[in-house]
């Protein structure tokens, strides 16, 4: 990132790095044989550098490391597509391998790497040293003041004047999008107006500037703040005027006094590969299918040649182990399609080559082949039969002293696991020493133990006694066997943390401040969910229905279904644990952690596994306003949502159906007051229209009925009242039994 008036540094950097077929110009891959590792990297920074005006999308590095982190995208392109929980027609997986493994030869120098990468990679630099910001004095690096995870910062002090640092040009076709965000810290703010921290974008077409906006805005509340976030998008329409955008961290002139900090920048573009440049692959690709057809086959341990989808399909799904183990002695089979990537790239010759490969064949044999069982149990979930993953609970009535109950196992840092245990009904922390560790019920009963998928969802339930100063309540994730690799989330005073362990000690993903008026008190439930709807490698961490911290692992630092076998597991970690650890206050006084009335642990499914619905109720006790014939929608009055499925969407106007098909829809009202009505019947309406007409009334206070209706997508639900002799209104109840509307997709 620059400043406006900046001389140099990223000016100099291109938005994308060219790679054409043959990136060495003048160089076949032949030729390359017997060259030295300088000529090769010679060649490659002379493209690097002036092959364009920026590497955002493939990072810092030297040109080899460039090259690999282009390579590296392509392996993850072809194994984000194979979901285990979703598995691919024949004619997508080829269509897949088509695209990803075939188009980097010639396609390369078109395509983004923003745009092929699974992982949407960060597209801005971040601020690791003082080089990272270059020209006029306003913005300094700061290494000292950073939040967790960061290298460093970037400083600007607030005088009235506008300061920005201008990221370069990011390319956005028509229809597509670029998530951004920055974390924000500020101390010494007097007066602040307008909202003058700012985390803004510049269109661009060509070298003018032709419009701009603001992703998110922020005016400071008080003199300080530590760490927050803020963040946004923007989607390019077919009438705007620019084909690149800029981010901006920006101060105006609304503060005088103060110092503000950026760090940790992101700028993503999560599409997926505009359809043009897919079909330009398929047809200049057309003619290689059956060569690659065959090799990939062949590598797998599949003789002959004349191969179709449908064995390429079988071939990815059942791997051999011996043609895992023994790929670098079959390497010879694929020299066609590996040497030509890794000769013309990194000049890297040898069996030393394939390592990567190994490991990527490694991954789809655990993934693909050996989850068979778990899509097998997930799709007979999601008609109705089998167990759909694990789902329990522990409400700890069990009592037990000086540890936990049978289907535990606890751990601790000092080797004491008797501090807590579940003699009073709860599970508990009573220890009161100096010499208070971390300590950790690992789940061993071999039922539960384990979930079936990875996508996990843990959630620990608050009682009292709740968390004193320093006191920390944990719920842990992807856990190996042996309680060494995990991803944990915890709440210490008012922030929030998301880390990890790979075999040794606990690095911080990301963390945050509480949010204003969210405690873990009694009744509170912590939620970790390891893999989201967005894939995965998300892990997110919230309280009830507020989002606290999430994280996107893109590279794969957790141990997870990618590498647990290069990190000598034996297995993909699936456990899950909770866990306390005690702190002092300020006098030096013991503060315990908060007891837990119940735990329990489910397979997380995606959405378009697990199903569609929706549960909204009122809970108000006092009336709503009263009813009118045709007119009254009671979307208005459901003032608590109980559940809603992801990628669903509730507001006062209704339900947005999230996927075509038969729904079933249930409604109740209860009203209030001694009048009651003589006759009312509520009905059905989508986008406004009344569709259906639901029975009659149970009684001379209560409406309650179900129907059946096909809604498409996009589609908007809600209730009104039909019929109606006298007065009618609605009242709800705290358990959201009296009053309620919901929702679930039968068919699509």
């Amino acid at each position: 990132m620059t400043t406006p008036s900046g001389p140099g540094g990223f000016d100099n950097l291109p938005a994308r790095f060219g790679i054409s077929p043959n990136p060495l110009a003048g160089d076949t891959p032949a030729a390359l044989i017997g060259r030295t590792r300088e000529f090769i990297e010679a060649k490659l920074k002379a493209q690097y550098v002036g092959g364009g005006t920026s590497v955002w999308a493939l990072g810092q590095g030297t040109p080899l490391q460039v090259a690999s982190n282009v390579l590296n995208a392509v392996f993850k392109a072809i194994l984000g597509a194979l979901d285990p929980h979703n598995l691919p027609t024949p004619e997508q997986v080829w269509q897949t391998i088509t695209d990803v493994f075939l188009a980097p030869l010639n396609w390369l120098h078109n395509i983004p790497i923003g745009a092929i990468s699974a992982s949407t990679p960060n597209m801005l630099a971040d601020f690791i040293n003082a080089d990272s910001l270059v020209g006029d004095t306003t913005w300094v690096y700061d290494a000292a003041v950073k939040p967790a995870g960061a290298a460093g910062s970037a400083r600007t002090v607030l005088d009235g004047t506008v300061h920005e640092l201008i990221s370069e040009r990011i390319l956005l076709d028509v229809g597509r999008k670029v998530d951004a965000s920055v974390k924000i810290k500020y101390s010494g703010v007097t007066s602040p107006s307008s909202s003058p921290i700012r985390l803004s974008w510049i269109g661009w077409n060509g070298d003018d500037e032709v419009a701009g906006g603001d992703f998110a805005i922020h005016q400071p509340a008080g003199a300080a703040l530590d760490w927050t976030t803020l963040s946004g998008s923007i989607t390019r329409l077919e009438s705007d005027p620019w084909d690149r955008v800029s981010i901006v961290l920006k101060t105006t002139a609304g503060a005088t006094a103060g110092t503000v900090w950026f760090a940790a920048a992101r700028g993503t573009k999560p599409d997926k590969l505009p359809k043009n440049l897919v079909d330009g692959l398929e047809s200049a690709l057309a003619a290689a299918g059956q060569t690659i057809r065959d090799a990939i086959c062949n590598a797998l341990g599949f003789g002959g040649t004349g191969h179709t989808d449908a064995d390429v399909i079988h071939a990815l799904t059942n791997i051999p182990q011996a043609a895992v183990d023994g790929l670098n002695g079959l390497a010879s089979n694929v020299t066609n399609f590996f040497d030509g990537v890794y000769k013309a790239l990194t000049g890297n010759d040898g069996s030393g080559s394939y390592v990567d490969p190994v490991n990527q064949l490694q991954y789809l044999a655990d993934t693909v082949s050996g989850h068979s069982q778990a899509i097998s149990e997930l799709q007979a979930a999601n008609n109705g039969e089998g167990n759909g993953g694990l789902s329990f609970t522990d409400n700890f009535s069990t009592p037990s002293t000086g540890g936990p109950p049978a289907g535990w196992t606890a751990r601790s840092t000092n080797g004491n696991t008797t501090y807590v245990d579940t003699h009073e009904g709860k599970a508990q922390w009573y220890n009161s020493g100096n010499n208070n560790p971390a300590l950790m019920w690992q789940r061993t009963d071999p039922t539960t133990a384990k979930t079936l998928t990875q996508y996990q969802k843990i959630v620990a339930t608050a009682t009292t006694p709740t968390a004193g100063t320093n006191a920390q309540n944990r719920v842990y994730g992807r856990m190996s066997p042996d309680g060494t690799h995990y991803v944990v989330g915890y709440i210490t005073n008012s922030t929030v943390y998301l880390a990890y362990a790979a075999g040794g000690a606990e690095t911080v993903f990301d963390s945050g401040p509480m949010p204003n008026k969210v405690s873990f008190a009694n009744g509170r439930q912590l939620v970790l969910e390891c893999g989201t709807n967005e894939g995965p490698n998300e892990y997110a961490l919230s309280m009830g229905e507020v989002n606290l911290v999430q994280h996107l692992d893109s590279a794969h630092a957790a141990t997870d279904a990618t590498n647990f076998a290069t990190r000598g597991l034996s297995e993909q970690p699936l456990g899950w644990a909770v866990g306390w650890k005690p702190g002092f206050n300020n006098f030096s006084q013991w503060q315990r952690p908060a007891s837990l009335s119940s735990v329990s642990v489910s397979d997380n499914i995606p959405v378009d596994i697990q199903g569609h619905g929706f549960r909204v109720y009122r809970e108000t006790t006092s009336a709503s306003s009263a009813f009118a014939v045709s007119t009254t929608r009671l979307a208005q009055f459901y003032d608590t949502i109980d559940y809603i499925s992801p990628g669903s969407a509730w507001g006062t106007t209704g339900y947005t159906i999230p996927k075509s098909g038969m729904w079933s829809f249930t409604w109740r009202n209860l009203k209030a007051g001694t009048t009651n009505f003589t006759a009312m019947t509520l009905g059905l309406t989508i986008n406004g229209f009344s569709k259906t007409i639901g029975g009659s009334w149970r009684d001379t206070t209560t409406v309650q009925d179900t129907v059946q209706f096909y809604c498409k997508k996009g589609d908007v639900v809600d209730v009104y009242v039909s019929i109606l002799v006298g007065t009618a209104n609605m009242i709800g109840d705290s358990a959201g039994i009296s009053s309620y509307f919901s929702g679930a997709l039968m068919s699509g």
